[in-house]
């Protein structure tokens, strides 16, 4: 049954292997471009898959504890939970982009730097010929 199987990369933490009683309810929804997060209660063991596109730099919690982030069907993010209530929240690392704006600064500044250093070599040539 394609709506309760997915195709994954890796193994799971735990045992997922749903049978036709499998029930599960989703509340509390919060989503914004960085951050998701939501309550799932489910009656077994389940992979939690999010439609949205797997990209590593995310991270994922289930109660606050950090855990594997799955690629489930070859595009998407998931996560393997137990069965009972969890929060899951699955929130965007952007160190990855703070780092590549500081690279981006120094970088501007290295030019500035260079452009008054140069003018000052040119400025100074220019006063050495009219003496």
């Amino acid at each position: 049954d394609k709506k309760h199987s997915a195709v994954v990369e890796k193994d799971f933490e735990i045992n997922i292997a749903p049978d036709s009683g499998f029930q599960y309810s989703i509340d509390d929804i919060e989503y914004t471009p960085n951050r998701i997060a939501f309550e799932i209660t489910a009656n077994q063991n389940c992979l939690v898959i999010v439609g949205d596109q797997f990209y590593k730099p995310w991270d994922v919690t289930v109660d606050g504890n950090s855990k594997t982030l799955i690629r489930a069907n070859g595009i998407f993010r998931s996560v393997a939970v137990k069965e009972g209530t969890h929060t899951i929240i699955m929130k965007y690392n952007s160190s990855l982009q703070i780092i590549a704006l500081i690279l981006s600064i120094l970088g501007i500044v290295a030019l500035i730097i260079i452009f008054i250093v140069e003018k000052r070599i040119i400025k100074n040539r220019r006063d050495h010929n009219r003496d």
